[in-house]
């Protein structure tokens, strides 16, 4: 088997997980654009009937009055993977491609909160699926779009600056961790010193939940369901710490994780065999860095776990476990001599 063996085994964890698409979210709107001067070429979101979004001869989105803002969220495969509300970027006109996604607002009031004034925005959420082409010389004539509005990307009012900036410091991310905490300013700042502090110190929690339960099974599945038990209760709010630099704290969590359960799986296997403490540490870090690839891959993906994936790996596991230790006895140490 040699080598191959090592090969193959990464592989098959690397792309066991399968990819899913996901369906419009509920309330999507779907409507054919026009870029000539016909009613077709507007749209008003909600209740906003005197500030219509329009498409342009050029075919970029526009706002009729000037009250609506744009910003590109990029190439995507849907309106659901629409997730986060941009940063920065925002233009009153911007150019349509087909698989792409954008967010729309319009400016409804003023919050005031710690002495700060703040505009009160309504989001879009818009999806360009495709062009509508002339049927003689195939000239771009308008688009089909999917929007839903409100645009709400996560299920509680938490702003994408609470895992991008990294500072408690914008009074908006401050005030949703105080107010859904129940505590006072002052409190907040003597335990942590900014949000990354905070998320540290949560999957240090998890971590050690996780290491120092008397829960452990002698099952690879139900030892993975378990680790991962704390990002699947808290599946979206851990993409939106992915698709921040935060990110690095998941994949220190799972690491950590994974090390600590399948070195148990790998001492267990390699019983029969005279393997070295080196040949534990290299097989376990195999193992744990491909669950470690394949649980990440499954965030990114912002998809519920396929129910499937933990046995999948528990089979994998013990059906290669073998041959790599042999083959790294092979490589690097001396097969033990029978007597």
């Amino acid at each position: 088997m040699k080598l191959r063996t090592l090969i193959v085994a990464a592989g098959m964890f690397a792309f066991a997980a399968p990819v899913f698409a996901q369906s419009d979210p509920p309330g999507t709107v779907i409507l054919k654009l026009s870029n000539r001067n016909t009613s077709e070429r507007s749209f008003s979101p909600a209740d906003f009937s005197d500030e219509a979004i329009v498409m342009t001869r050029e075919n970029n989105l526009s706002s009729e009055n000037g009250g609506w803002e744009f910003a590109l969220f990029g190439s995507v495969r849907g309106l659901a993977y629409i997730q986060r509300i941009p940063e920065n970027g925002w233009t009153h006109t911007i150019a349509l491609k087909p698989e792409t996604g954008y967010v729309a607002r319009i400016q409804q009031g003023y919050t005031r909160w710690d002495n700060k004034i703040e505009p009160n925005y309504v989001y879009v959420g818009i999806y360009c699926d495709s062009w509508r082409t002339e049927a003689g010389d195939g000239g771009i004539m308008g688009a089909t779009l999917k929007y839903i509005c409100p645009f709400n990307p996560v299920a509680a009012p938490v702003d994408e600056r609470i895992f991008v900036s990294g500072s408690v410091s914008h009074s908006g991310l401050a005030r949703w961790y105080i107010e859904e905490a129940d505590i006072n300013r002052n409190t907040f700042y003597y335990y942590y010193e900014n949000i990354p502090d905070l998320l540290d110190a949560y999957f240090a929690c998890e971590l050690q939940k996780f290491s120092e339960s008397t829960e452990k099974s002698d099952s690879f599945a139900r030892e993975y369901n378990r680790a991962c038990a704390s990002l699947l209760e808290n599946r979206r709010a851990i993409h939106h710490i992915y698709l921040s630099e935060n990110r690095e704290l998941i994949s220190n969590y799972l690491k950590k994780a994974s090390q600590l359960f399948v070195e148990r799986f790998v001492r267990e296997a390699a019983k029969p065999y005279q393997l070295s403490e080196a040949g534990i540490d290299y097989v376990m870090h195999l193992y744990a860095y491909s669950v470690l690839g394949v649980t990440m891959r499954w965030i990114q993906q912002d998809v519920p776990v396929d129910p499937n994936l933990p046995e999948l790996l528990e089979s994998t596991f013990h059906a290669s476990v073998d041959g790599i230790i042999q083959d790294y006895i092979a490589f690097f140490e001396k097969l033990p001599t029978e007597q």
